[in-house]
C-alpha cells in the first residue's frame, strides 16, 4: 500500500512533540518562527506587514501554539467580555510576560487597550518577547521582574518549559538550573500605571510569587484595577500576607477561578485553592 500525503500529514502531527524535543535538548533550538494566519488572534502587524511568531519549543505551549495558532484563548475572550464597557484607554500590566503570547492577542482581541507595561526577567524569554512585540507603539517592555523589594535574584529554570520559570525552588524540578535576574520594586514602579489616570487590567503569572507581589502594591493601585488575573500555584515556602490578600480580593465584587469561570467564589475559595492542593470548589 502506498503512503499517502495525509499518511506523512498524520505521521508528523503525531510524532511533532518527539521532534520538539529532540530539536531543543539535543540541538539546542530554543524557537522555531512561525507566520499565524489572518484570523489568528497571535496574527500582528508592523509598518503594514505581518510580524512573524517566534514560538518556544516547550512541548507544551509549541504544540498548543502550532496546532491551534492561539494559546490559553478562553481567558482573553473572558477579560474581552469584562472590559469593552470600559472604552478607550485601559492599561495592561503584565507581570511574568513571557514571550509575549498573552499580550499578543491581547492587542489583537482588544485593540481598545492604550498602553501595555510588560515585565519579563529571564533574558532569553525576553529576547523572544522584542521580537514577538516587536515595532507595537502601545507596548512597554521590562527587561525585569516585579517584587517587594528590588535586587538581583536567584531565578530557577525549568528544563522542559519556559513557562514555568520561579523564583520559588519548590515550583520546577530538583536540580533545575538557574540565573540571577533584576526585579524591581513595586512601589517603585506602581505610579507609572496610576499616571495614565485610567482603568488597569492587572495579569500576573510568576509561578509562586503572585500572592507577594500583589500584597506588595497599595491599596490605592487596586481601586483602579477593573480586572485582574492572578497565578494561583500550590508550592512550597511561599511568603506573604495572608489577611492583606484577602482583603485586595474583597475589594472585587467577582471572584473566579480560570477552572469555572461560570462560578462566583468566595474569598476563602481563591485562598484556599492557592494554599492547598487537594481542595476544590463546592459550586
Amino acid at each position: 500500500m502506498p503512503i499517502t500525503q495525509e499518511d506523512l500529514t498524520l505521521f508528523f502531527t503525531h510524532s511533532l512533540p518527539f521532534q520538539l524535543k529532540t530539536l531543543n535538548q539535543k540541538y539546542s533550538v530554543r524557537s522555531i518562527e512561525m507566520m499565524p494566519s489572518r484570523d489568528s488572534p497571535l496574527y500582528l502587524e508592523v509598518d503594514g506587514r505581518p510580524l512573524p511568531l517566534f514560538v518556544p519549543l516547550c512541548v507544551d505551549m509549541g504544540i498548543t501554539v502550532l496546532r491551534s495558532q492561539r494559546y490559553g484563548y478562553d481567558r482573553i475572550e473572558f477579560i474581552k467580555a469584562r472590559t469593552q464597557r470600559l472604552g478607550t484607554g485601559l492599561v495592561s500590566v503584565d507581570i511574568g510576560a513571557n514571550v509575549g503570547l498573552y499580550t499578543r492577542q491581547c492587542l489583537s482581541a482588544m485593540p481598545y487597550i492604550a498602553r501595555h507595561y510588560l515585565y519579563e526577567p529571564h533574558p532569553g524569554n525576553f529576547e523572544q518577547l522584542e521580537k514577538n512585540l516587536k515595532g507595537q507603539p502601545t507596548v512597554v517592555l521590562n527587561k525585569a521582574g516585579l517584587g517587594p523589594e528590588a535586587g538581583v535574584f536567584t531565578l530557577y529554570l525549568d528544563p522542559d518549559t519556559c513557562g514555568n520559570y520561579s523564583q520559588n525552588a519548590h515550583a520546577v524540578p530538583a536540580g533545575a538550573g538557574s540565573c540571577d535576574v533584576e526585579i524591581r520594586s513595586v512601589l517603585g514602579e506602581q505610579e507609572r500605571f496610576l499616571s495614565e489616570g485610567a482603568p488597569i487590567l492587572y495579569r500576573s503569572d510568576t509561578r509562586g510569587s503572585d500572592e507577594a507581589i500583589a500584597t506588595a502594591f497599595d491599596p490605592a493601585f487596586w481601586r483602579s484595577v477593573a480586572v485582574g488575573s492572578i497565578g494561583l500555584l500550590n508550592v512550597a515556602d511561599k511568603a506573604y500576607d495572608v489577611d492583606r490578600f484577602a482583603t485586595l480580593l474583597d475589594g472585587f465584587d467577582h471572584r473566579v477561578l480560570a477552572s469555572n469561570p461560570g462560578a462566583t467564589v468566595s474569598t476563602g475559595d481563591v485562598i484556599r485553592r492557592a494554599t492547598d492542593p487537594a481542595w476544590r470548589p463546592t459550586t
